[in-house]
């Protein structure tokens, strides 16, 4: 029986996207003459030269799935399955893994994904899956070439957590494309790296940052977007603080009447050694290492980029003006309290550094060229920074975890897992903003797909034509954004105040409720409002495992606003962090669920001392 009109019909409610795949492999008649359909064996048979390879094993799959398996560890959360199961390997690999929540099948030819759906019967085979194996999600992903697909591995990667994860080929799979496997193992490798470098980062600064939130939000401080015609309207120079910087650091100043230049980080104290001004300073760092940046420059009157995890002590001896953003997963405090303003703030996705962090702000403000300097990605001649930077002095140690490649030019130069990162967020996010050019002018460093190699000389002659007066406009928009900055700090101190006193609601109610899991806590199987209890109990202990109870909030809760910020309000589970009215809503639909069914069982039992507490 031949399936295909069916699992065409099937994916038009399931995945469009393969749906088109499918009908453009039909429209430019590739049908590959040397995939076939074994009838004896049900299996697909692809001849490779004199070769004829089956997908699957035609004697014994059980042993096939054994040997893919065997001595894998049972934990892990994620799976990466390279070749498509039938059903039975499917639920066998689900069942080993105890913990899946995810599995992706990478099918590497668009030509055996269109030869299954001709044999099988998709619908079932999910279907099947969906009713046998307790793991969340199983996604298709088919191409092929590697590079189709490679953004979306990349997200399916980040989603689970890095120590657990499984990347499992079929023999036959690895056989017929092995550079496909190669490159989803390189891939994943990255990607997992990236975030591991970004949760440890999350993890170690995030009650830190949140902390920073309130103070920057109270601080005399501009929206960026006052800013946005400006960027609008002119090419981005963003410099970081590679060491090959030295070799053109001195043409920026050339440059200034022709581009916006920010200077990034540790860039910061490099221009200033060289006098060089740029027309703005860009800091997130929460830590109060950002008193390094600044520590060898006196140029604290130059326009300031910093969001609001930024290292908020910093702030109160900065005497330019200062253009505040928002970074999604680290200021969620302002991000909710700009809801509470009515008023848009830019929010940024993120990255590995600050520049990587600038070369986003600088496309969402607008800008139809952004210029990379100074963004090494490399221990470029064996030195951590440019001279002028806090590190000064210091070079690179050579190492097992260091990694040899070549530079722009051909050179031999050693890199790092976090250079690497960074050098593959760029390029990410380069394939993201098609609308702005992007310019490397890293004289040195390691290339980077996706921008152009110019050297800073050329982009001046080529690229930097016009001039304009830059930094007037920064003081013109400076002076009209006084009256604005006085209603953000008015209204910040209104919501601090809210949200105070919320969380002080909060605690009380959950001190009640507690309470309450105490007394039924006892509860025996055999009592008949054993479900009841244990449905109460099971709500209570998930609130309990995002350490929201008494605890935490003795110690850091009530006593102080700032120190507020150190509960954990498990923000990854259920977003709790959107906004101060998300954050008790959600909240107390836990809560409330849990007080119901506490209710119905105290009813049933009278001998208990009931205690007062309020539902809100």
């Amino acid at each position: 029986m031949n399936y295909l009109k069916n699992n065409k019909e099937f994916l038009k409610g399931y995945r469009t996207d393969l749906l088109e795949l499918v009908r453009n492999y039909e429209k430019n008649n590739r049908y590959a003459k040397n995939i076939e359909w074994d009838e004896n064996a049900c299996e697909i048979r692809v001849k490779q030269g004199k070769k004829n390879i089956y997908l699957h094993s035609i004697y014994n799959k059980t042993r096939e799935i054994e040997q893919l398996i065997k001595n894998k560890p049972k934990q892990i959360e994620q799976l990466c399955l390279f070749g498509l199961p039938d059903n039975k390997q499917l639920i066998t690999i689900a069942r080993y893994f105890e913990k899946l929540k995810r599995i992706f099948i990478v099918i590497p030819s668009i030509g055996l994904f269109y030869k299954w759906l001709q044999y099988n019967n998709l619908s079932e085979y999910l279907t099947e899956f969906t009713n046998t194996v307790n793991s969340e999600e199983l996604v298709l992903v088919v191409a092929d070439e590697f590079e189709q697909v490679e953004s979306t591995i990349i997200t399916l990667t980040n989603v689970g957590q890095h120590e657990k994860i499984v990347v499992l080929p079929f023999v036959s799979y690895l056989t017929l494309f092995t550079e496909f496997f190669l490159k989803i193992c390189q891939c994943t490798k990255i990607a997992l790296t990236d975030k591991n470098i970004m949760d440890v980062t999350r993890k170690f600064w995030r009650n830190t940052w949140l902390i920073h939130n309130w103070s920057v939000l109270k601080a005399k401080t501009a929206n960026l977007l006052h800013l946005k015609e400006l960027f609008a309207r002119n090419t981005c120079i963003v410099v970081a603080a590679g060491a090959s910087l030295e070799k053109n650091i001195s043409l920026l100043q050339e440059a200034r009447d022709k581009a916006i230049i920010i200077a990034a980080g540790t860039a910061i104290s490099v221009l200033a050694k060289h006098g060089i001004k740029p027309h703005f300073h860009m800091a997130v760092d929460g830590s109060d290492l950002a008193n390094r940046i600044f520590a060898n420059t006196k140029d604290l009157d130059i326009p300031l980029i910093c969001s609001y995890s930024v290292y908020s002590p910093l702030l109160r001896e900065y005497k330019g003006s200062i253009f505040t953003f928002a970074i999604d997963a680290m200021d969620k405090i302002a991000i909710a309290a700009y809801k509470y303003f009515s008023e848009d703030l830019l929010i940024s996705t993120g990255g590995l550094s600050v520049v990587n962090i600038a070369h986003a702000i600088a496309v969402q403000m607008g800008c139809k060229k952004v210029v990379m300097v100074g963004q090494d990605c490399c221990f470029y001649g064996n030195k951590v920074h440019a001279k002028g930077s806090w590190s000064e002095g210091s070079r690179h140690n050579q190492s097992d975890n260091s990694i040899l490649l070549q530079d722009i030019n051909g050179k031999t130069v050693y890199s790092s897992d976090v250079f690497i990162g960074m050098k593959r967020a760029i390029e990410r996010f380069i394939e993201t903003a098609p609308n702005c050019k992007f310019i490397n002018a890293t004289e040195g460093g390691l290339p980077i797909i996706g921008a152009r190699n110019m050297t800073l000389r050329q982009v001046i002659d080529k690229e930097l034509k016009n001039k304009t007066d830059i930094e007037s406009t920064i003081k013109e928009i400076s002076e009209k954004s006084l009256g604005l900055i006085a209603r953000k700090q008015e209204l910040a101190k209104q919501y601090a105040a809210g949200y105070k006193k919320d969380m002080l609601l909060l605690q009380k109610l959950l001190l009640e409720q507690k309470t309450i899991l105490l007394q039924i806590n006892h509860c025996d199987e055999g009592n008949k409002n054993y479900e009841i209890i244990s449905k109460a109990i099971n709500v209570f202990k998930e609130l309990d495992q995002n350490a929201i109870f008494l605890e935490m909030m003795k110690e850091n809760f009530v006593f102080d606003i700032n120190e507020a910020l150190l509960l954990d309000l498990g923000e990854y589970k259920y977003e709790l962090w959107e906004g101060l009215y998300l954050v008790n809503k959600r909240l107390l639909e836990y809560v409330n669920a849990a007080v119901v069914l506490a209710e119905e069982y105290l009813q049933e039992r009278p001998e208990i001392n009931r205690v007062i507490f309020v539902r809100q």
